[in-house]
């Protein structure tokens, strides 16, 4: 029987998902602004310290197995130093002055996007935008209240 009205049985509205798939549903949305979120945060720290996340590139790309090696390297020192050169570049720092080298940054929300996520979402799924939004808001609900019983 449908709870959308009506005593007789397949009488009122019918129900267009299950609570599952609407969780479903509103996962996808939750998802797709991670995604959103994750991408101004990359930019953001690029943006905090070009110079450093240069290195820190070449860093990254140093094997696991083979850093303990590199740590005691000529290539090493070399490194470091331009680590050090980058933070008092991005700093704005005089060659003798010491770098901070721990960064604030600051991650802006990403504005504008969960309009686009709906609008996404209600085209892939072939739903009405407002039932995606209530299905993101019963997902985050839910999210919530798993969250405050831990």
């Amino acid at each position: 029987m449908s709870k959308h009205g009506g005593k007789r049985e397949g009488a009122g509205r019918p129900t267009i998902l299950t609570h599952e798939e609407k969780l479903v549903v509103g996962a996808l949305c939750e998802e797709l602004y991670k995604q959103h979120y994750e991408t101004a945060r990359q930019q953001a720290i690029e943006n905090a310290s070009p110079e450093v996340h240069t290195t820190y590139l070449k860093l990254d790309s140093i094997q696991i197995n083979k850093r303990k090696q590199w740590l005691q390297s000529e290539e090493f020192s070399d490194h470091y130093e331009d680590f050090i050169f980058g933070l008092q570049t991005d700093q704005q720092l005089e060659d003798e002055d010491d770098p901070e080298r721990i960064l604030t940054i600051k991650i802006k929300r990403p504005y504008g996007v969960i309009p686009e996520i709906i609008a996404s979402v209600s085209r892939e799924r072939d739903l009405k935008e407002r039932y995606v939004k209530t299905c993101w808001k019963e997902f985050k609900e839910l999210k919530n209240r798993i969250e405050q019983k831990k």
